[in-house]
């Protein structure tokens, strides 16, 4: 049981730092492509 819950653990928490990576850089690619557009204009 203990043997079974300790992975799951530590894959619950890289999914959730995966996740807020994947976040992280949505959000400043996003940034980067907004002032693109102020740039052009």
């Amino acid at each position: 049981m203990l043997r079974l819950h300790v992975p799951l653990y530590y894959v619950m928490q890289a999914a959730l730092c995966l996740s807020n990576v994947l976040r992280l850089e949505w959000h400043l690619r996003r940034h980067v492509r907004h002032k693109e557009q102020i740039k052009r204009f």
